[in-house]
This record gives C-alpha cells, structure tokens and sequence, in this order.
C-alpha cells in the first residue's frame, strides 16, 4: 500500500506583461495607462540597472527563458506544474524580472511612490481578472 500526496505549491506567482493587462483594465483608465505603462517600465529598467543586478538577472533567464512564460502562458505552466507533481497552486502577482505586474503599482514589488489608491485597484482589478481566466482553462485544477 502506498501513500497518496496532495501537492499544493504556496507560493506562485503570474502575470502579463505590464502593457497586455490593458484589456483587463477598465476603458475608463485606458488614456493613463498608456502614459503611465511606459514611465513604469522605464523606472523599473532604471531601478535594475541602479541595484547593479541586471547581469545576475540576465545570467539567470538565459537558460530558463521558456520555463519564464508560465508566467502568462497556460501550456507551458501546466507543463512544469506536471512535471514537479504540483496538483494545484496559490498564485500571486508578478513576476518582475519580466515585468509582468500589474499596472498602476498593483504588483507585489518594491512600493510605488505616489500611487493613487483608485488607480491601484484598477491594476488589482485588471490582474483578478486575467488571473479568473488563466485559471479557468483547467478549474478541476
């Protein structure tokens, strides 16, 4: 007789790209998140290269390039949760090596400076979204 185990990985983590969360996000914020989306990827490109990790995060991508697009990508997330034996996983935010947060400071990184609480849960709002339909191409899971 042998044991079954339910595996369940608690710490996950998921997420468009900054600019695909647009159809996510209510029309009403389209015009800032056209602004603000550029200046964001900017300061987090600033903030890499002012950390001086950009080498250690571009070292570390290369060979795991594919494995990163689980990030957004359904088949490939599957694909590695089955082959680490995962069953079902707690999934959050981000993914900030490949700028896949949230718009408008909704992530899980460092603390936006000047974020305007309406507009974060307009971010929020937009990841539970996506997050709903990324989940429901398999909801047994």
């Amino acid at each position: 007789m042998s044991d079954k185990l339910i595996v369940v990985s608690s710490d996950c983590h998921a997420g468009l790209h900054i600019a695909d969360y647009k159809p996510y996000v209510e029309s009403k914020y389209h015009d800032i998140m056209d602004t603000a989306v550029p200046v964001q990827i900017e300061i987090t490109d600033k903030a890499e290269q002012s950390f001086l990790i950009k080498e250690i995060n571009d070292a570390w991508r290369e060979p795991i390039k594919k494995q990163l697009t689980g990030a957004w990508d359904y088949d490939e997330r599957i694909a590695m949760l089955e082959q680490d034996g995962i069953a079902a996983e707690v999934i959050f935010p981000d993914g900030i090596t490949e700028m896949n947060t949230p718009p408008f400071g909704a992530g899980l990184g460092l603390s936006p400076r000047n974020a305007v609480p309406e507009l974060q849960w307009a971010g929020a709002m937009a990841h539970n979204r996506w997050l709903a339909e990324f989940c429901a191409n398999d909801p047994a899971r």
